[in-house]
C-alpha cells in the first residue's frame, strides 16, 4: 500500500489498500516479455512488470519473536489445515485479539504478508491458511 502510480493522463494514483475477493472468477496471468511498463484497467493505470519480492515481517506484539506470535498468539500451527482451524475455533474473539496486543494495522499486515507470501512461494505449506487466519483476525478486529 502507499504504491504511487502514473494514469493515462499523467496524474498520480496511490494504492490505498488491498482488498480479498472471495468465489470463483476467470483470471488472466499477464507475462510480460520485453515491454515492462504498460496500462491497466478501466482508468488505465500505468504499471510496471517487476520480479515478486516478499514482504517484510510484519511487526509483533511487545516484539516478541515471529515463532511466539505464531505458536503462542495466532496458535497457526503447521500447514494450511491447522491456520484453517483455528480461524474457526470459537476461543479466538476480538477480547482474545485485544488481549494479546494484536492489533487491526498489525494483523492486515500480517494477511497481506501471507497472501504475498502464497504468491511468491506457491509451494508454501502454510501461507494459504495464515492468510485466511490473519483475514478472520482482521474482521473480528473491524476490518474488511
Amino acid at each position: 500500500m502507499g504504491d504511487r502510480l502514473r494514469e493515462v493522463d499523467g496524474t498520480e494514483a496511490v494504492v490505498a489498500g488491498l482488498r480479498r475477493n472471495v468465489g470463483q472468477a476467470v483470471v488472466y496471468t499477464l507475462t510480460v516479455a520485453k515491454d515492462h511498463t504498460f496500462l491497466v484497467g478501466t482508468s488505465k493505470v500505468l504499471v510496471h512488470n517487476c520480479a515478486k519480492a516478499s514482504f517484510p515481517i510484519p511487526p509483533t506484539p511487545g516484539g516478541m519473536s515471529t515463532a511466539e506470535f505464531g505458536q503462542q498468539v495466532m496458535k497457526w500451527g503447521r500447514g494450511d489445515a491447522e491456520a484453517i482451524a483455528r480461524a474457526s475455533d470459537p476461543t479466538l474473539t476480538k477480547g482474545y485479539l485485544d488481549s494479546k496486543g494484536v492489533t487491526l494495522e498489525m494483523a492486515e499486515q500480517w494477511r497481506d504478508f501471507y497472501i504475498n507470501e502464497a504468491h511468491v512461494r506457491p509451494n508454501n505449506p502454510s501461507a494459504k491458511g495464515r492468510a485466511e487466519l490473519m483475514q478472520k483476525a482482521v474482521e473480528l478486529l473491524g476490518g474488511h
